[in-house]
């Protein structure tokens, strides 16, 4: 009796163990998208990324991710990102990661995230003021902040957010 209550104790630490190892390897994600794929919010910016439907009632689904001005006046968004070397972590396309991945699957996937990192190329026009050359991405720590179905984002004045 004593041996099968070790045994089962056992079994549950290692199980404990291997699911707490599970969740201490998923707790960052880093997400490259594409520059132009940022809009202005209130007090904040949100950055986002398009994946098409897999259910065909809809187009396509569009994941957003909060950065916040970390108070209450005006930054620009390149001045709260943190100019990187993209080499030196590993990040996903999303695009390629997620495709078959179904809108309720990605949203709970994103969802248990403690930390997402939103990655993406630095704006010509800024890569000319950077003095390392190695560096040519630029990162955000972002909130996940839902998803929506069927929005597709216009830009009429073409401007770019990093850019300002």
């Amino acid at each position: 009796m004593k041996k099968s209550i070790i045994i089962i104790s056992l079994l549950l630490v290692s199980v404990l163990v291997t699911a707490q190892d599970k969740i201490r390897n998923s707790n960052e994600l880093y997400i490259y998208i594409e520059n132009t794929n940022f809009i202005s919010g209130v007090l904040s910016y949100n950055a986002y990324f398009s994946i098409p439907s897999i259910d065909k009632r809809f187009q396509g689904d569009n994941y957003y991710f909060n950065i916040d001005y970390r108070g209450l006046d005006y930054k620009s968004l390149f001045s709260l990102g943190n100019v990187i070397d993209i080499n030196t972590i590993e990040y996903v396309n999303p695009i390629t990661e997620f495709k078959s991945m179904s809108n309720c699957e990605l949203h709970n996937l994103l969802s248990l995230y403690k930390r997402i990192y939103i990655i993406t190329d630095i704006p010509k026009s800024k890569l000319i003021s950077n003095k390392d050359s190695s560096k040519k991405h630029i990162l955000w720590y972002t909130n996940y902040n839902g998803t929506q179905k069927d929005v597709v984002h216009t830009n009429i004045t073409g401007q770019n957010f990093i850019d300002e």
